[in-house]
């Protein structure tokens, strides 16, 4: 008899016997021939080019379920389309891969930039690097967490749709109109060096009077803010989430960076 067993037909493929089993439940590859007094399954020579289809599907991740939509209604299998198909996916998994290095970069390039020690309350001074930056719309007075919340994932969203790589979590800007008057945005940082849409805003490199806090959800800033710093016409905090070596989950070290509001609200 001119049959493969199911054992040494996967073997033929370096694969595992169930995933054989697997194939034949969804009606990909059924045996060439059951024996119907034990069961055995038994596959022919010619169902390895079968086979190798099903593989190449698996290794250009193309889902099986669709491998039926390569067939014509004649039966003839499509190949240069499931080639074409399976070049598109793996560039956007390249892309995928690229913008998660092009994130960790940025994230350690903000550990670099973060790890000199500085005394949490007190004030200093410090050179702060170009930012790209997307926002929610300005808030006339601070709106509850889930609301900011609700806010921030549509704006996440929107930026993941438009092929951006938003970085959480979010950060605050307060621009001051008096002392009392905060009007406020929160906003995502970009892992990117190209304004390649509309809506990215860029907070200018520069020198910024800074201290470091513990943030924790009840925290209002405003209140925080006065601790530090008198008010100054037409200033501007940034309420920044330092990425640091070690942290906690009950609350967020974060870096307040006294700005010109002024100049700051025309980029923005």
């Amino acid at each position: 008899m001119d049959y493969f067993t199911i054992r040494e037909f996967a073997k033929l493929r370096n694969i595992n016997i169930n995933s054989l089993r697997y194939y034949e439940k969804k009606g990909l590859l059924k045996p060439a021939w059951i024996d119907e007094k034990t069961r055995y399954r038994y596959y022919s020579a010619e169902q390895l080019s079968t086979l190798d289809t099903i593989i190449l599907c698996i290794d250009l991740g193309v889902p099986l379920k669709e491998l039926a939509q390569y067939m014509d209604d004649q039966g003839v299998f499509q190949f240069q389309k499931l080639l074409l198909d399976g070049r598109e996916l793996a560039q956007q998994r390249i892309h995928k891969i690229q913008r998660t290095l092009n994130s960790i970069e940025f994230f350690l390039q903000n550990l670099e930039q973060n790890n000199g020690k500085r005394e949490k309350h007190a004030l200093y001074s410090r050179n702060i690097r170009r930012r790209h930056v997307i926002r929610t719309k300005m808030f006339q007075k601070i709106p509850q967490r889930k609301q900011i919340e609700l806010q921030v994932a549509e704006l996440y969203k929107k930026a993941q749709e438009e092929g951006l790589f938003p970085i959480l979590p979010a950060n605050q800007l307060l621009l001051y109109k008096s002392p009392e008057e905060a009007e406020c945005c929160f906003f995502l940082e970009v892992a990117t060096k190209e304004k390649t849409a509309s809506d990215i805003k860029v907070i200018p490199e520069g020198a910024y009077s800074c201290v470091l806090v513990d943030e924790k959800p009840s925290m209002d800033m405003r209140e925080v803010i006065k601790n530090y710093w008198d008010y100054q016409e037409g200033m501007a905090v940034i309420a920044y989430n330092i990425h640091v070596e070690k942290c906690n989950f009950q609350s967020e070290p974060t870096e307040l960076q006294l700005t010109n509001g002024k100049k700051l609200a025309e980029l923005l």
